[in-house]
């Protein structure tokens, strides 16, 4: 695996954990919704075993439960 795929995972990892526990099953709906893909690919691009995009990463760290 690409040193670029493993910092895009960290990334995206972060940017999932600063939500707060009570609103990540939202944010996870949200963004499988918006990206066509399964929560268990969401979990795979967070682990770094599925590739994630700059993109994804970037939806997620603007990504306000509230709004």
């Amino acid at each position: 695996m690409q040193k670029t795929n493993i910092d895009l995972s960290i990334r995206l990892s972060e940017a999932y954990k600063r939500i707060p526990f009570n609103l990540r099953r939202k944010a996870r709906e949200k963004f499988c919704e918006v990206h066509r893909c399964k929560e268990g690919t969401f979990r795979h691009k967070r682990a770094g075993t599925a590739r994630a995009t700059v993109l994804e990463c970037e939806w997620m760290e603007k990504y306000g439960p509230y709004e």
